[in-house]
């Protein structure tokens, strides 16, 4: 039974084991910036930051981004979505529905 499917909304990014710096990156890609975005935030390169993400994605065990960003929101992983490049905020972060029989 692992743990990371077993937490409960608002969980913290610490307890499914992620680092400080993973924390940054998962916050980045939710916010729909691209690789190469968060690597220049970051002040990584884009292979270190998909170093990162790999790692984000097996602690998380989640196999692609839609599902990392879709396992982020619903657990509340990030506290707000960053400012976008253009300096304008992602006005919708909805909440995933807990009951997807009806999609």
């Amino acid at each position: 039974m692992p743990i990371e499917r077993e937490m409960s909304r608002g969980a913290s990014w610490k307890d499914f084991g992620l680092t400080a710096l993973e924390e940054q990156a998962l916050s980045l890609t939710v916010a729909g910036y691209s690789s190469r975005e968060s690597a220049l935030k970051l002040g990584t390169t884009e292979q270190a930051l998909g170093l990162n993400l790999v790692n984000i994605y097996k602690k998380l065990k989640v196999s692609n981004r839609l599902e990392l960003v879709l396992f982020t929101l619903y657990h509340d992983l990030v506290d707000a979505v960053p400012m976008s490049l253009s300096g304008q905020t992602n006005a919708v972060r909805s909440k995933i529905p807990t009951n997807l029989s009806g999609v």
